[in-house]
């Protein structure tokens, strides 16, 4: 993503106790849009969904996190 392009789509990758702050923490930010939160657990992933925002997808496939090309980072 260019600098100054807009927003940044992330993805986060586990949604135990540090993984909900970095939700918590880049949701807050302006310019961030969580857009998928991955967790092996299913009720982990769409509790971390649903802390992230309403549009938020939850998967308990990692990988598909990090090899989704729609993801800024």
């Amino acid at each position: 993503m260019t600098v100054g392009a807009g927003v940044v789509r992330v993805g986060v990758i586990g949604a135990g106790g540090m993984g909900r702050e970095h939700i918590t923490n880049l949701s807050g930010l302006e310019g961030v849009d969580v857009v998928v939160v991955a967790d092996v657990v299913p009720a982990g992933a769409e509790a971390g969904a649903a802390l992230a925002g309403t549009s938020v997808r939850s998967t308990t496939d990692p990988m598909s996190v990090a090899t989704d090309t729609e993801l800024d980072a």
